[in-house]
């Protein structure tokens, strides 16, 4: 998957991505299947998952 993210589960709409951190640990990125997602909610989640802004436009 883009940006190393794996599929890790999905309940209902919900779909949890995980990649591991070369530090040790996981970056964790949830998204909501189908449903158009707020630029505060995306900007949060993009800095919990510690994705730059810029390295997720190029991926799209």
């Amino acid at each position: 998957m883009r940006l190393g993210f794996q599929f890790r589960r999905q309940k209902g709409s919900h779909i949890v991505l995980k990649r591991p951190r070369v530090s040790g640990g996981e970056d964790t990125m949830i998204l909501v299947e189908g449903n158009e997602v707020a630029k505060f909610t995306l900007t949060t989640n993009l800095k919990k998952a510690n994705v730059e802004i810029d390295d997720f436009l190029e991926a799209l």
